[in-house]
């Protein structure tokens, strides 16, 4: 039987694809994709009980009062960015509709094929970057991203896949890498095989902040084994020589790093602004408190200093703060936020602190790579019920032993 709420996602769906199927244009292929996704699953699904239930309810009755209040906003505002909204809105619902659908029987074999997909993916990005293609382009005919286009227009070469900037091909091999990092089952020289081309794939997309942070997570997992293998008593000495020294040079190597990043990156932009994000920040500012029930579409809309202008808020929850206003933002910080009280283990909390961290600095959560950031928080939220359950089980199995 299906539930009123189930009811509410399908009429919501199809208010929302109807505009598509009459006028093509302005939208993603996996928007129309994810629409039919969502109203498959709750015609023929419950909502299982495997989340706390008061938090989930929550989730679903904020999700659907933004896309309700995102909708009526743009059609207000400017109903010319109605296909803009619905991308937006139909990515929230998708992932509530996968919270409903997963179980812990497949979230973690699903997390261990995104690994694997994500490093394939890195691994024929640099191939295609030896090529001189830096990337992919799908809307609105499918193109390719030559590195003399990247060197004209940024004066950089930087991959960025299939997205739309190079931060989100980054950001998606970072996370291939946090998930290559918690695979216990990957033999050693797989692993430093693996780590060894997301560091790389990272590196050419020109991300420098998600280089730091992936340099930052392959030091502290390395120390990690160290010191496990140096507790080894039966471990040789010499060979506990080598390992220590190896992680003295790893430290003391890392400040010069930090401090010729820095270098690289000053000499292009000013660090003092942040690459001029301070800046931004205060423009987009003063624009929520003109504007203060949002201009629904960012991307485009330019902003001055009297000296440069902007497009975006370069900060995820900014940026919708200034696309549906006061209310809009307030709601979709929560949305946000929830989520994470739903993560019961540290790791995977880790993983999303480190793309919501990200998303302060640049326009990631949109487009392609939000679908990919909101099934992986989907995934990681089943599985770490399923962590936490095993280990109340160890803790109890060990108490009756005791």
């Amino acid at each position: 039987m299906i539930t009123k709420i189930n009811y509410m996602y399908i009429l919501l769906v199809l208010i929302l694809v109807f505009p598509i199927t009459i006028i093509r244009r302005q939208f993603y292929f996996i928007t129309l994709v994810a629409a039919i996704f969502i109203i498959a699953v709750n015609l023929k699904y419950k909502f299982n009980n495997n989340l706390n239930s008061q938090i989930k309810l929550l989730l679903n009755f904020l999700i659907i009062i933004f896309s309700v209040y995102a909708l009526f906003l743009t059609i207000i505002i400017d109903t010319s960015l109605i296909f803009f909204t619905i991308n937006k809105v139909i990515t929230l619902l998708f992932f509530i509709t996968l919270l409903k659908l997963l179980s812990h029987k497949f979230s973690n074999k699903l997390l261990k094929y995104i690994e694997h997909f994500i490093f394939f993916v890195a691994l024929f990005s640099i191939i295609f970057y030896f090529f001189n293609i830096d990337g992919f382009r799908l809307k609105p005919i499918f193109d390719i991203t030559m590195k003399q286009e990247n060197l004209l227009r940024y004066n950089e070469r930087r991959l960025s896949w299939f997205y739309e900037h190079k931060i989100q091909f980054a950001t998606t091999c970072l996370i291939g890498l946090q998930l290559l990092l918690l695979n216990t089952c990957c033999r050693y020289k797989y692993k430093i095989l693996k780590v060894g081309i997301f560091i790389l794939a990272i590196y050419l997309s020109n991300s420098k902040l998600s280089l730091v942070l992936a340099l930052f997570m392959v030091l502290f997992n390395s120390s990690k084994y160290i010191i496990k293998y140096l507790k080894n008593k039966r471990l040789n000495a010499s060979i506990k020589v080598v390992l220590v020294c190896l992680l003295l040079i790893s430290i003391g190597l890392l400040p010069i790093f930090l401090v010729s990043i820095y270098s690289h990156i000053n000499a292009s932009r000013n660090l003092s602004t942040l690459g001029s994000r301070t800046i931004i920040w205060r423009l987009v500012v003063d624009e929520v408190r003109n504007n203060p029930l949002g201009i629904i579409k960012a991307y485009g809309y330019y902003m001055s200093d009297g000296i440069r202008s902007f497009t975006t808020a370069h900060n995820f929850f900014l940026n919708e703060f200034l696309e549906t206003g006061v209310i809009g933002g307030v709601i979709c910080l929560f949305i946000n936020i929830i989520p994470l009280f739903l993560i019961r283990y540290s790791r995977y909390k880790l993983i999303i602190f480190e793309i919501i961290f990200i998303a302060q600095f640049d326009y990631l959560i949109s487009g392609m790579f939000a679908y990919v950031y909101y099934t992986l928080l989907a995934i990681l939220i089943i599985d770490s019920h399923y962590h936490r359950k095993c280990i109340l089980r160890q803790n109890k199995t060990l108490c009756s032993e005791m």
